[in-house]
């Protein structure tokens, strides 16, 4: 988890993308007697709303809409 303060919905998402692609065009290595590995990273990013009592509330509509994008698809961010 990542939690940046005093950002926006958009800005964050512009961030995680920037991590989510640095890490799907590294390469990993682990052992030098090993291939590199591949990583890959999908995320959710979503901000605070005036109804949210609790930043749980704001974790939970998140947690939410990265379940829902991962059972399309793998190594993307979307906006809860």
């Amino acid at each position: 988890m990542i939690v940046y303060k005093n950002l926006d919905r958009n800005e964050t998402f512009e961030r995680v993308e920037t991590i989510r692609r640095a890490v799907a065009s590294s390469l990993f290595e682990f052992s030098p007697h090993k291939k590199p590995l591949k990583l890959t990273i999908s995320g959710a990013v979503s901000e605070k709303k005036r109804q949210d009592l609790t930043a749980y509330e704001v974790l939970v509509r998140t947690r939410k809409v990265l379940q829902k994008t991962r059972s399309f698809s793998h190594n993307v961010t979307s906006k809860a």
